[in-house]
């Protein structure tokens, strides 16, 4: 499997959220059933993270909301709105189809190219995650400057992430 052994080596060098996909799939998978359970568990990570990234984002709503910004606060409801769609679009995958994890009859060029998507989603998310974090301190210190451009960044990000998340299901059919 030198493919995913490339890909695997790609992954070590990473920390943060992609740590955790490495801590996943760097164990000896043991067989197909095995693997997808792998699987679940990364799209859990990506759910459990955009999840405490949602959660910081609406405290910081009513930093807005308490401080009268009633057009920041139109923006940042919208990145919450997106928020929701993608940790549905995890959860529950399209038309029912649980996390597009299905690995019966995937080949290892797939597999390869599924966990390097994996990947990119995982450096998205923390590539969010920090600049996000450094949007909340500013709100939650009052200065509001700015925030309606952060918050169509945001969404560009989180669309971007979705994007990616939808292009698994071309890898495990």
């Amino acid at each position: 499997m030198p493919i995913i052994r490339d890909t695997i080596n790609k992954i070590k060098s990473k920390s943060g959220l992609v740590g955790k996909i490495k801590g996943v799939f760097l164990d000896r998978v043991s067989d197909k059933k095995d693997l997808e359970l792998r699987t679940r568990r990364v799209c859990d990570s990506y759910v459990l993270i955009l999840g405490e990234m949602r959660h910081r984002w609406n405290q910081a709503l009513g930093k807005a909301i308490k401080s009268r910004k009633k057009d920041d606060a139109k923006h940042m409801q919208q990145c919450l709105k997106l928020f929701d769609r993608i940790t549905d679009k995890i959860n529950h995958g399209m038309a029912g189809y649980s996390v597009f994890c299905n690995v019966h009859g995937i080949d290892e060029k797939s597999l390869a190219s599924a966990l390097e998507n994996d990947l990119r989603i995982a450096e998205d998310i923390d590539a969010l995650r920090s600049e996000m974090t450094q949007a909340i301190v500013k709100i939650n210190a009052g200065k509001f400057a700015g925030v309606k451009s952060q918050c169509k960044k945001f969404s560009k990000q989180l669309e971007g992430i979705e994007k990616k998340f939808s292009e698994r299901k071309k890898y495990f059919k």
